[in-house]
């Protein structure tokens, strides 16, 4: 086991220091219970003896002079027995014997020999203050800035912790541990009872060194526990809870924030002088490089730095004792900054039991952020949780918006150039990736790196390689289910429908506001949205023309729907519709409710109040968004006029003009049959009324999987969706739409 005789020597010499330790930090607490208890019992004396070698002799002598020279001789006798019997230690058999001849005669004699005796033996200070363990216990104490109070709370229990006799005597025989035991704790640590109180429900209890409960033992944690007791030099603390950050990363310019923005947090931090903290927080949507953006900003600096680790245990007192270790042991180096990453379970103390389970101290975190004169960089997913107490304690904050499609495919191209990859991907293959993949900058990373590595040199395979990465990857983010995305249809277009209004001009106007709010004009001059309320026959087309707008503005699409929107707690609805719109807003979206008369009904003939209120929470988003909105309806009477007055563009969709017939039966139906249509078929096609887009692609799936079907079946089977259709709306079935095609 030992390689050689020094290493052997050098394990008892580190043995004995921990015992000086010990020994020391028992015979104190020993000192404090026989001064305040008067009582010497065999469990205390046995204590003694073990903790002092000299003790059980000194004891054995002491108790012989004051006895009578029978009873002393008697002792010596007994002593001399059980010297003979080999049971235990001898000082615990020297402590048995002594302890049958003392009473309560002698009990004050005995106190006050015990008391001098372990007085003088702790006059030698240098016993246990030179020991590993006591050099340890003081970098502890200046990591986590413990004032004597904390430190004794700490000290003691750890050595409970460590060694059985003060386990046997402090925690099994005295009980000290225990909740209802706390004034004997008090005494042996020699403060008041409140002065207790205070200290172990405050500091050590938040930074989770120790584990007080009600009803359980106050015990020193595991992690703190390895801590103090480990004397291997190579161990250093800080590995524990922070290290040195590296800030390797891609440069600021290649970041989608403001340059003022960026000038303005670097002049913060580097003016800081000392005597305040700079507390600057980043929060925003997972992925958008908020991390990577801290850190170009910590390497412009050219300021040392530090992170804190995300440790296996990252409950909110671990982050919390990290945070702390960190800032007290960098505090004073010159210009340090420290970044902390994911701070979310830190930050965010609103309701944090009901949503982690984990109780956050929200004046703990304020005196953190205002008395550590420190630069700390605070990382966050999402603000919601964190109290408005905290929120104006930040010097700075920004936001980062989930990427849309431009901006993702600027993070595409930074990507391609880091892997030097770029040439492998043709500008429009770049431009369809960034629309057709919503995913994070992290995803891009790790799918473009992996497919290099898997396509070496060949153009063709990268590409398949990627898109099986990236495909993987939305599959698992909607947990192993198929991504549903909401896409045009190809066959798509303008030509043939029957919309009321100059489309054109409307969409027009539509794409200069989507440019202008893309801009983010910051002049006096107003930025409002554009609002669009599509209503009309069902099958006209409506779902499809948001897509289509979607595309032709280059924005994302996010569609919502009744299940989508509506709750069923009070209140849910409202909130849900709201944060519909921040999403949007945030993503830089067109936002479609479709189906909108759902729930959008007159207020009027609303029989429960959140009927009302849920239009009223709709209204107020809807003016004060600042986007694109596309709202479908096919039942315009059931809105509420206040709804309808507010949309600047009303486009109706009708059914389609007899050029409209023959336009969309070439693009959905053509393909159906290769014989070219006749001109006795046209005239029919272009008299067939009440038909919308929506009926084409009807029969086209019905005819999707038949070879070569005759013209004559493909409109018949269209004069039959007429058919149906005037029978639904109530009227008799006449004109052209009683004809049948023969051969």
């Amino acid at each position: 086991m030992f390689n050689n005789a020094q290493d052997t020597k050098s394990l008892y010499h580190a043995k004995d220091n921990q015992d000086q330790f010990a020994n020391a930090t028992i015979l104190t607490c020993a000192v404090r219970i026989l001064k305040n208890f008067p009582y010497a019992d065999q469990e205390l004396l046995a204590l003694l003896a073990e903790s002092d070698k000299s003790f059980a002799s000194k004891l054995a002598k002491f108790v012989k002079s004051i006895l009578t020279p029978g009873r002393a001789a008697k002792l010596s006798r007994q002593l001399k027995e059980d010297s003979e019997v080999e049971y235990g230690s001898r000082s615990s058999q020297i402590v048995e014997v002594c302890s049958k001849f003392i009473n309560t005669k002698n009990m004050k004699k005995i106190v006050s020999f015990a008391t001098s005796h372990i007085e003088n033996a702790l006059k030698d200070k240098g016993r246990s203050t030179s020991s590993g363990i006591a050099t340890n216990v003081r970098r502890f104490c200046t990591m986590f800035n413990l004032n004597d109070h904390e430190m004794q709370i700490v000290t003691l229990l750890f050595v409970i912790k460590n060694w059985k006799r003060a386990e046997d005597y402090f925690g099994d025989h005295l009980e000290v541990v225990k909740p209802i035991n706390r004034h004997i704790l008090a005494v042996i640590l020699n403060m008041q009872p409140e002065t207790l109180r205070a200290t172990i429900t405050g500091r050590l209890s938040k930074l989770g060194i120790i584990q007080d409960d009600d009803y359980e033992d106050l015990r020193l944690t595991g992690t703190f526990n390895q801590f103090l007791f480990d004397l291997n030099e190579q161990v250093i603390l800080e590995d524990f809870y922070w290290r040195k950050l590296n800030t390797d990363s891609i440069s600021l310019k290649h970041h989608l924030v403001q340059e003022d923005v960026t000038n303005h947090i670097i002049t913060l931090l580097a003016n800081h002088d000392g005597t305040t903290s700079t507390n600057i927080l980043i929060y925003g949507s997972p992925g958008t490089g908020k991390t990577s953006y801290a850190k170009a900003l910590i390497r412009n600096l050219k300021l040392d730095a530090y992170e804190i680790i995300n440790s296996n245990d990252n409950s909110v007192d671990t982050r919390r004792a990290a945070l702390v270790a960190c800032l007290n042991m960098t505090c004073g180096k010159a210009g340090s900054v420290v970044l902390a990453d994911d701070a979310d379970h830190i930050l965010c103390t609103q309701d944090s039991f009901s949503f982690r389970g984990e109780v956050s101290d929200k004046s703990w975190l304020n005196n953190i952020l205002e008395d550590q004169n420190a630069k700390v960089i605070w990382i966050v997913n999402n603000v919601s949780l964190i109290e408005e107490s905290v929120k104006r304690r930040f010097a700075y904050s920004h936001h980062f918006k989930a990427f849309n499609t431009q901006q993702r495919q600027v993070v595409w191209l930074s990507v391609l150039k880091k892997h030097g990859v770029k040439t492998k991907l043709k500008a429009d293959t770049v431009h369809e990736l960034a629309q057709k993949y919503k995913v994070s900058t992290g995803v891009i990373d790790i799918s473009v790196l992996k497919a290099k590595e898997a396509a070496g040199k060949v153009k063709n395979t990268f590409l398949q390689a990627l898109t099986l990465n990236l495909d993987s990857h939305v599959q698992l983010q909607a947990n192993g289910r198929r991504s549903k995305r909401p896409q045009m249809a190809s066959e798509y277009s303008l030509e043939g429908l029957n919309m009321s209004g100059d489309v054109e001009t409307i969409l027009g106007q539509v794409r200069a506001c989507s440019d202008r709010l893309r801009k983010n004009d910051t002049s006096n001059t107003p930025v409002v949205g554009s609002n669009l309320l599509i209503h009309g026959v069902p099958g006209g087309g409506k779902s499809e023309f948001a897509k289509f707008l979607a595309q032709a503005l280059e924005r994302e699409l996010i569609i919502k729907r009744a299940s989508d929107l509506l709750g069923v707690y009070v209140g849910q609805s409202e909130k849900q519709v709201a944060e519909a719109f921040n999403e949007a807003e945030d993503r830089e979206a067109v936002l479609v409710i479709d189906e909108v008369d759902s729930f959008l009904s007159s207020r009027a003939l609303a029989s429960r109040n959140y009927e009302v209120t849920l239009v009223n929470e709709f209204l107020t988003q809807m003016e004060e968004f600042r986007g694109v909105l596309v709202c479908t309806t096919n039942n315009l009477k059931m809105l509420d006029p206040a709804c309808i007055r507010r949309f600047v563009h009303k486009v109706e969709f009708k059914y389609l003009t007899p050029s409209g017939c023959l336009s969309f039966y070439d693009k959905i139906l053509g393909q159906l049959s290769s014989t070219p249509l006749t001109t006795e078929e046209m005239d029919v096609i272009s008299k067939i009324t009440n038909l919308t887009p929506g009926d084409f692609r009807v029969v086209r799936d019905k005819y999707f999987y038949c070879s070569n079907t005759a013209n004559r079946i493909i409109i018949n089977a269209l004069i039959q969706e007429a058919s149906i259709k005037r029978v639904l709306m109530g009227s008799k079935s006449i004109g052209f739409n009683k004809c049948v095609i023969t051969a």
